[in-house]
């Protein structure tokens, strides 16, 4: 297809209007937590919040291009987001970890020396 080729789906009603812009109280993802109350609840996470968040980290750890960022929390993890999103919006280099290398720690530092990582942001469980 096309880019920007709609294909409409045989009986669906399909609205062919562009998608509007998220507002800054929008909410830009749900993150399920038990929290310290061990039930189950979604948190929703609005646009203005995460980008304030990811701002703040940019800032308090002085990500700037030319830094390498490594995304070290699973992608089914709130984390990553905000790995992928500090290094994406500094302009900085970002370093999926492959997964034999978040299992193990040596493996871990053979990847933080050979892609000369200069941002990490690892849960000081792992660090232990």
């Amino acid at each position: 297809l096309a880019p920007g080729l709609a294909v409409p789906i045989a009986g669906a009603d399909v609205d062919q209007r562009a998608p509007s812009p998220a507002a800054p109280d929008d909410v830009a993802y749900v993150i399920y937590t038990s929290g310290s109350t061990g039930q189950p609840k979604g948190v929703a996470v609005p646009h203005r919040g995460f980008v304030n968040m990811i701002l703040a980290q940019i800032d308090g750890f002085g990500v700037r291009p030319g830094d390498s960022v490594v995304q070290f929390a699973s992608c089914a993890f709130d984390a990553s987001l905000s790995e992928i999103f500090m290094a994406l919006l500094a302009g900085a280099r970002l370093v999926v970890a492959p997964e034999a290398a978040v299992r193990d720690g040596a493996a871990l530092l053979a990847l933080l020396e050979a892609e000369r990582i200069t941002v990490a942001t690892l849960p000081p469980s792992y660090l232990r």
